[in-house]
């Protein structure tokens, strides 16, 4: 007799906190689909684990780089860029983010976002995806939130819950503002 797959629910213990909730995002719910992105997306910066600071903090523009790109691939890619954030030891990470600018990656991430968030494909999986993929980048020295967002993006998530509002970003003054 064939095991029955509905009744097992797949294992996301080993992954970070983040990765697993971005997932689950873009899996709207489904463990068995986010457990598939989860090792997907590992599987995409195993070769980085062990590459020094520069090749990191090319692989972290590369990545920001994909997601500014990406249409039907965004899911992917930024789950690919979430990985690329708390995958590799965090020392190695800072030291990364030291030489990629990523506050200027982060506004950059930001605009698209704005972009993209008024598309028919945008769902509020990729908002709270997008919204892990930014809150990691932010968290990495040298993009302190409160020069790039004026503090705004913090409170994205939470006002559109509130609302039940569509997502959408917008730039206001130089820096991000969530509508």
């Amino acid at each position: 007799q064939a095991p029955d797959l509905a009744a097992e629910e797949p294992s996301l213990e080993g992954y970070d906190a983040e990765e697993v909730r971005a997932a689950l995002a873009l899996a709207r719910g489904s463990r068995h689909l986010a457990a598939g992105i989860l090792r997907k997306a590992r599987q995409s910066v195993a070769g980085l684990l062990l590459a020094d600071a520069d090749v990191l903090a090319d692989a972290l523009v590369c990545a920001v780089e994909a997601v500014l790109q990406a249409r039907r691939s965004l899911p992917e890619s930024i789950a690919h860029l979430v990985a690329l954030l708390v995958v590799p030891e965090r020392a190695r990470i800072a030291e990364a983010a030291a030489r990629a600018e990523c506050r200027d990656l982060a506004h950059r991430l930001l605009e698209a976002l704005a972009r993209k968030s008024r598309g028919w494909l945008w769902t509020e999986g990729l908002e709270k995806a997008a919204t892990v993929a930014v809150d990691l980048l932010l968290t990495l020295p040298g993009t302190p939130a409160a020069t790039v967002l004026g503090g705004a993006f913090r409170d994205f998530a939470a006002d559109h819950a509130a609302t039940g509002d569509s997502p959408r970003f917008h730039v206001r003054g130089g820096g991000r503002e969530a509508a």
